[in-house]
């Protein structure tokens, strides 16, 4: 096999069409992964200062 068809070649994953979701456009809100890593975050933090201030 050359070394030029091993590059051309596709990966496994592509070819049994695992990323083909990826490809398609969706409607919807869009929220960068840093806002939603920071949002949960946020709310583990504000979660514990509440039951730290009013233990049950």
């Amino acid at each position: 096999m050359s070394a030029k068809k091993r590059k051309e070649a596709p990966m496994p994953a592509t070819a049994a069409g695992l990323l083909r979701f990826f490809e398609d456009e969706s409607t919807g809100v869009k929220v960068r992964p840093e806002i939603v890593l920071g949002a949960s975050a946020a709310l583990i933090v504000a979660v514990l200062i509440l039951r730290a201030l009013f233990p049950i």
